[in-house]
C-alpha cells in the first residue's frame, strides 16, 4: 500500500509530502515479542538463558517467556499493521527457534513455519516483510561455545543465514544481517550490561565486532552469489548511533565529536562503505595499547583480503536512531585497565534543555536526526538510508501518549528537511508497533518509572547544604587565615580544571548569607547544613587565639536560620584543614587529634546552645584517600597505600574525641546530637554473581566500612585489616600498613554516634580482578582486591565521576540497615550536577525523584532514614578541581557578577513542592 501524497499537517514543521514510494512501518524483535520460548522444538538463547539463571538483574524479574506472545498471536499483530496502514513489518528471526543447536545440521521445521506463515500473512495484507536475521538473541550453546569473540562464529552465522535465504528468501526483499551490532559487542561482551553479561572493555568487544564484520559479509557474499539473481532482494545491516553534537564551537570538541561518531558509527559503516576501520581508531587504541605495554593493538586487524572482501557489503543502510549526546574533549585518560571509553577519551552528556522521556538516555532531540543524516551522506557516499528504529518511551499509565504524537512528527519533519538536503531517506520504521520486553529494563520502559507515591512522615526532614570554603569567599578578611584549599589554589592554580579559578569569592556568602537564608525560607526546608571554617574561627588553628569576627560570622548566620524557623546542622570540619596545621603534618600526624578536640570544645561552647545537630566530618574517606593517597585533593600529597591509613587512624580518635567531649560537657545541657557524616557510592557486583559479589563487598568495607565500623561496631572491618596485613607481608614489610587500634582506644570510638550522617551521589560497578594484583609499590586499590569498571549503562552527568543509579541508592541504605544494626540515617548529601548552560535542569529534578523515591522505598524496607539533604542550595565551588564547571546548585550563581546573582533553576519548584508535600508525584498516598 502507497499513500501518495502523505505529509504532516503542522504548520511548525515540514509540511512537504513524502514520495509515494517512502516505505513507512514499524518493527519488533524476536525475542521482545514472541514468546513460546521453549515450544515447538526452540532452543535456548542467551537471553532465555540470563532470564532465567539470574532473574534479580532484570527489572521486576521479567523474562520474555510470554512477552507480547506474537509467537500464537501474529495474525492479530498483522492486522494492527494493516489497520495502522503500513507499508513494511520489521520483525528479526529467532536463531535458536530456527536451529535449535545453532547449527544447521538440524532444522527446526516447526520454527520454519511460524516465519513463512507470518511472512505469509504480511503479504496477504500488502505488508513488506522486512526481516533481520540476528537481533542479539544467540543460540546459549553456542555462547558457551565462545560466542561473537570466537571466529567459529563466523561461518556459524553465515550456515544460518543461508538457511534462512534458502528456506524464507522468495518472498523476502529486504534483509538485514544485524540490528545494532555495537550493543551485541559493547554491552554483551565490553561493559556487560547485556546478554551474556561478559565485561572485557576494550578487548573483547572488539573482537566481536571482527566476527560479526565479517560475519556479515559472508552473508552478503553468500546472498550475491547463490539467491539474488533468482530472488531479487535486498541485503544490508542496520547500525544505531545517536548525534554527537560538539558542546560548542571549540575545534578540539569538534574533533571530539568527530571521534566519538567514528567510535561508535564508523566503527561498524566505515570497513563496510568506506573500508577499514576509521583511522581514528586505529590510531588511538594502538596507541594505548602500546602504553599499556601491549605488543599490539588491542583493535585487531583485517587482512587486504578481509578488507576488500568486507568493502561493499550493502545494498542500503539500516540506520537507527533515537536521541543526541553533547561531546567535549578531555586531556587523555590515565593509561590503565583496558576501556572501549578510555580509547575514545571524550566526555559525553546531555544538555538539561532537552526534553526526557521515560527512559533515562533518551533526550527529545528531532534536530539531531537531520544532522545525522547529513553527515552520513557527506561521510559515506550518499547511501540509500532506511531508517530501520525511531521512537520514544513513556511509561505505560495513559493512553494519550501526545508524547509519542509530537516525538514522530517532529522527527518525521526532520528526516523530510533532510531528504530536501539531498538525503537518500528510503523508509522509516517506528519503534515499535506494540509495547514489548525492554531487555534490562523488562516491562518498565525504565528503571526509574514506579515512583513511589507514599508519604513521607510528617517530621521527616528536608534540607539544603554547602560547605564553607566552596560559598563563603572572604578568603583573607576579618581575621581568616589560610586554609590547605586557600593555599592550594593559589599555589597550583593549574590543578583546578576551570582556568584556575579558586573559592577566594566562590559564592560571597560571608557577605550574603542573609540571601541565602531568604532562599531557604522560599523553599520551605527544616535544615541548612553548613560547615565552619576552622580557619575563620581560631587563628593558627588553636583554641588559644579567637577570631571574635569569624565567630559572629557564623552567631549572625544561625541566628538568621533560627529565626526563620530552619534548623542548623553544622559540620565542624569539611575538608578545610587550616594551611597551619598542615605544615605541621596536618591530618597524619597525632597532634592533631587534640587539636581538633580543642576546636570542637570552642564550637561547642561558642554555637552549642543554638545548635542541636552536629557532625565532626563530612566524607572522611574523601579526606584521607583523596588528600593524603592519591593526592587529587588537597593537601595534594600522593603517599598512596599509605598515610591515607595514618589520616584515617587519627581522624577517626579525633572524632572520638570530640564526641566525648560533648556528651561529657555539653549534652546535658544543650541537649543536641552529634555524628560524622560517611560518604560512600554503591558498589555493585557484575552480572550479581558470587565471585563478584565478594569483591564488591570489600570495597564497601574499604570505604564505608573504613570508618562506620570503628564508630559502629569497633575496630577496622575484618577484611580491612586482612588484606592489609597480607599485602604488607607480601611486601617484605614487618609491620602491616593499617594502623592498629588499642583495645582502650577501640573501646573509646565504638559508639560515637547519635545518628549516621550519610552522603552518596553515585554507583560503581565492580568485579573480580582478571588476576590477582602484583605485589610491588603500597596501592590502596589493590588492597581491595576488586576492580571497579567503567559502568556506560548508566546515564551519566557533567561530572565524569557521577553515574546516574537510583536504585543504588535504596541498596547503600539496605546495606547499612543490615550491616550496621539498622542506625538513624541523616543523608546530609545528595544530587546531580549541570553545566551552568542552562535554568531548565530537568535531569536535576529526575534525579531528585528517582532517588527520593528509593529512599522512600528503603523506608518501607525498614531503614531510618529520619531526612534528606539535597547538595547543594548553591552552585559553588567543587572540589576535585573542576572549580565552577560543575554545578550542583537549586540556584545559578553568575560568578562573572560582582554580586554573585543568585537564579531559581527549574528543580528550586519541584523541591519547593516536595518539602511542602513531603509527596514525590501528583497523588500521595498518605501513610
Amino acid at each position: 500500500m502507497r499513500r501518495s501524497g502523505t505529509c504532516l499537517a503542522q504548520d511548525e514543521v515540514n509540511n512537504k509530502p513524502f514520495p509515494d514510494d517512502f516505505l513507512f512501518g514499524t518493527a519488533t524483535a524476536s525475542y521482545q515479542v514472541e514468546g513460546g520460548w521453549d515450544e515447538d522444538g526452540k532452543g535456548e538463547n542467551i537471553w532465555d538463558h540470563l532470564a532465567h539463571t539470574h532473574p534479580e538483574l532484570i527489572d521486576g524479574n521479567a523474562t520474555g517467556d510470554v512477552a507480547c506472545d506474537s509467537y500464537h498471536r501474529y495474525k492479530e499483530d498483522v492486522a494492527l499493521l494493516k489497520d495502522l496502514g503500513a507499508n513494511h513489518y520489521r520483525f528479526s528471526l529467532s536463531w535458536s527457534r530456527i536451529l535449535p543447536n545453532g547449527t544447521s545440521d538440524n532444522v527446526n521445521l516447526a520454527g520454519v513455519d511460524y516465519y513463512k506463515n507470518l511472512i505469509k500473512e504480511l503479504r496477504a495484507n500488502d505488508i513488506e516483510p522486512l526481516v533481520t536475521i540476528y537481533h542479539w538473541d544467540l543460540p546459549q550453546v553456542l555462547q558457551e561455545q565462545g560466542g561473537w569473540p570466537d571466529d567459529f562464529i563466523v561461518d556459524a552465522f553465515a550456515d544460518y543465514a543461508r538457511v534462512c535465504f534458502e528456506l524464507l528468501g522468495d518472498s523476502v526483499k529486504y534483509w538485514l544481517t544485524f540490528n545494532e551490532p555495537k550493543q551485541t559487542c559493547l554491552q554483551g561482551y565490553g561493559d556487560g550490561s547485556m546478554a551474556p553479561m561478559i565485561q572485557e572493555s576494550g578487548v573483547l568487544d572488539y573482537k566481536c565486532t571482527h566476527n560479526v564484520l565479517k560475519a556479515h559479509a559472508k552473508a552478503w557474499h553468500i546472498y550475491d552469489d547463490e539467491f539474488r539473481a533468482k530472488q531479487n532482494g535486498k541485503v544490508s545491516i542496520t547500525i544505531d548511533t545517536s548525534w554527537f553534537e560538539p558542546v560548542d564551537d571549540a575545534p578540539e570538541n569538534e574533533e571530539a565529536a568527530e571521534t566519538k561518531r567514528q567510535f561508535t558509527f564508523g566503527w561498524y559503516v566505515n570497513p563496510i562503505f568506506n573500508g577499514d576501520y576509521p583511522e581514528v581508531m586505529k590510531t588511538r587504541i594502538a596507541n594505548r595499547s602500546a602504553a599499556e605495554g601491549l605488543d599490539e593493538s588491542r583493535l585487531p586487524a583485517f587482512t587486504d583480503e578481509e578488507i576488500a572482501y568486507i568493502l561493499g557489503t550493502h545494498d542500503y543502510l539500516g540506520l537507527n536512531v533515537y536521541t543526541s549526546s553533547l561531546i567535549r574533549a578531555i586531556p587523555e585518560p590515565e593509561i590503565g585497565q583496558p576501556s572501549y571509553y578510555s580509547d575514545i577519551g571524550v566526555e559525553e552528556s546531555t544538555s538539561p534543555d532537552w526534553p526526557s522521556s521515560a527512559s533515562s538516555w533518551l533526550k527529545i532531540t528531532p534536530w539531531g536526526a537531520r544532522k545525522l543524516l547529513n553527515w552520513i551522506k557527506k561521510t559515506y557516499n550518499d547511501p540509500d538510508i532506511f531508517i530501520t528504529e525511531n521512537g520514544v518511551s513513556e511509561d505505560g499509565t495513559d493512553l494519550n501518549d501526545n508524547i509519542r504524537v509530537n516525538y514522530y512528527r517532529d522527527y518525521l519533519s526532520n528526516i523530510r528537511s533532510a531528504m530536501e538536503d539531498g538525503v537518500s531517506v528510503i523508509g522509516y520504521t517506528a519503534w515499535s508497533l506494540m509495547d514489548n520486553f525492554e531487555w534490562m529494563r523488562g516491562y518498565t520502559g525504565s528503571a526509574d518509572d514506579e515512583i513511589n507515591n507514599k508519604t513521607f512522615p510528617d517530621d521527616f526532614m528536608f534540607g539544603v547544604a554547602t560547605s564553607a570554603f566552596q560559598v563563603e569567599g572572604a578568603w583573607n578578611e576579618d581575621g581568616k587565615e589560610e586554609t590547605i584549599w586557600d593555599h592550594l589554589t593559589h599555589t597550583r592554580s593549574d590543578l583546578v580544571n576551570d582556568d584556575g579559578r579558586n573559592g577566594d569569592v566562590a559564592c560571597d556568602s560571608y557577605h550574603k548569607y542573609k540571601e541565602d537564608v531568604a532562599l531557604m525560607k522560599d523553599l520551605g526546608v527544616d535544615h541548612y547544613s553548613f560547615s565552619l571554617s576552622w580557619a575563620r574561627i581560631l587563628k593558627n588553628g588553636t583554641a588559644d587565639r579567637i577570631n571574635e569576627a569569624g565567630v559572629d560570622y557564623y552567631k549572625d548566620l544561625i541566628k538568621e536560620l533560627k529565626d526563620n524557623g530552619i534548623e542548623p546542622i553544622v559540620t565542624l570540619n569539611h575538608f578545610d584543614l587550616p594551611q597551619i596545621l598542615e605544615m605541621q603534618g596536618g591530618w597524619i600526624d597525632s597532634f592533631i587529634i587534640e587539636t581538633f578536640a580543642d576546636y570542637a570544645r570552642v564550637c561547642f561552647e561558642l554555637f552549642g546552645n543554638d545548635v542541636k545537630y552536629w557532625l565532626t566530618f563530612n566524607e572522611p574517606y574523601r579526606v584521607c584517600r583523596e588528600g593524603y593517597g592519591n593526592g587529587v585533593m588537597a593537601p595534594g600529597i600522593k603517599r598512596d597505600g599509605e598515610l591515607e591509613y595514618k589520616c584515617a587512624h587519627n581522624l577517626l580518635k579525633a572524632h572520638a574525641r570530640a564526641w566525648h567531649i560533648y556528651d561529657e560537657e555539653f549534652r546535658a545541657k544543650q541537649q543536641g546530637k552529634i555524628s560524622i557524616t560517611i560518604g560512600s557510592n554503591w558498589y555493585e557486583a557484575l552480572n550479581g554473581t558470587e565471585e563478584n559479589e565478594r569483591p564488591a563487598e570489600q570495597l564497601r568495607q574499604f570505604t564505608f566500612g573504613w570508618f562506620a565500623h570503628p564508630i559502629i561496631k569497633g575496630d577496622y572491618p575484618e577484611f580491612v585489616k586482612f588484606s592489609v596485613a597480607n599485602r604488607s607481608a607480601k611486601e617484605g614489610r614487618l609491620h602491616t600498613r593499617l594502623p592498629a587500634f588499642t583495645e582502650e582506644e577501640i573501646a573509646y570510638i565504638r559508639g560515637t554516634y547519635d545518628f549516621l550522617g550519610v552522603t552518596t551521589f553515585t554507583s560503581t560497578m565492580v568485579k573480580e580482578p582478571f588476576e590477582p594484583f602484583e605485589v610491588g609499590s603500597p596501592h590502596f586499590q589493590f588492597d581491595t582486591e576488586a576492580q571497579v569498571l567503567i559502568w556506560d549503562a548508566w546515564p551519566s552527568s557533567p561530572s565524569r565521576w557521577l553515574r546516574i543509579n537510583p536504585l543504588g541508592m535504596r541498596k547503600l541504605l539496605n546495606w547499612i540497615k543490615t550491616t550496621y544494626d539498622n542506625p538513624t540515617i541523616l543523608i546530609m548529601g545528595n544530587g546531580v550536577s549541570d553545566d551552568g548552560s542552562t535554568l531548565n535542569d530537568e535531569s536535576r529534578i529526575d534525579y531528585y525523584r528517582d532517588y527520593l523515591s528509593n529512599v522512600r522505598d528503603a523506608m518501607d524496607d525498614g531503614v531510618n532514614v529520619i531526612g534528606y539533604t539535597a547538595w547543594s542550595l548553591l552552585d559553588n565551588f567543587e572540589f576535585y578541581s573542576a572549580g565552577y564547571k560543575e554545578r550542583f546548585g537549586l540556584y545559578h550563581v553568575d560568578f562573572e557578577s560582582q554580586n554573585r546573582t543568585r537564579t531559581p533553576k527549574s528543580s528550586v519548584e519541584y523541591y519547593k513542592k516536595v518539602v511542602s508535600t513531603h509527596c514525590l508525584v501528583e497523588s500521595c498516598v498518605k501513610e
